[in-house]
């Protein structure tokens, strides 16, 4: 029974001293996050791909925030038929919002943060003197929280096509150098239009409206 009284002391003993261990891990893993934060660096032309892979190689957790926007197609990557459809053909890409500034998360208390400049596509940090100035973890949530699919949704508005009721000229098939008014458009998204599209035109024939399915690329915008 004597022995029971030391043993109980023991355990209870060892019972305190592994809690304090682990409230001293929490402390210092708390500690770890709060001094880990965001900075802002600028990559080379064309190298950012290359430092994204560099810097997770390392360790280092980066960002490089995206946005989608609608722009035109490079007329090298056009078809023959498109190239000579008088329009423009929008397709949604992805490109970064910030080009060349990427942000990446460190603990500047660390000073592993000094391998970064070791990379060549690195170009330098925003400092503040001659340390790394912090950027507002509140920026890079407001970033994610507006992303979808992993993209910021872009604002830059589409050219339209053509507009119900314009004046129009066809250009190709039986009813060339006729002239015709707009009477319905394809009921696709203006990214998805391609010269194959159909629209629906009053074509004037002998002095009066006739509808006609035709393709766009068919149809030509009035100078």
């Amino acid at each position: 029974m004597g022995m029971a009284i030391p043993s109980a002391a023991m355990a209870l003993a060892n019972l305190a001293a592994q809690q304090a261990t682990e409230r001293e891990r929490e402390r210092r893993r708390v500690h770890r996050t709060h001094d880990m934060r965001w900075y802002l660096l600028q990559c080379a032309a064309k190298s950012d791909k290359r430092v994204q892979d560099w810097l997770k190689d390392r360790g280092f957790e980066a960002y490089y925030p995206q946005v989608r926007e609608m722009r035109a197609v490079p007329k090298r990557k056009l078809t023959a038929s498109q190239r000579r459809a008088d329009m423009t053909i929008m397709r949604p890409q992805t490109v970064p919002f910030f080009p060349r500034y990427m942000f990446v998360r460190f603990d500047i208390e660390g000073g592993l943060w000094r391998d970064i400049f070791g990379f060549v596509g690195i170009i330098g940090l925003h400092c503040n003197g001659d340390l790394p100035a912090p950027i507002a973890d509140g920026l890079i949530d407001e970033l994610k929280a507006n992303e979808i699919d992993g993209a910021i949704p872009g604002k830059t508005k589409s050219k339209h096509i053509f507009k119900l009721g314009e004046r129009v000229r066809v250009e190709d098939g039986p009813f060339a150098s006729f002239y015709g008014t707009v009477e319905k458009l394809a009921d696709v998204p203006i990214e998805a239009i391609d010269p194959d599209t159909r629209i629906k035109v009053a074509v004037d024939i002998f002095g009066r409206p006739t509808p006609v399915e035709l393709e766009v690329r068919q149809v030509a915008k009035l100078p």
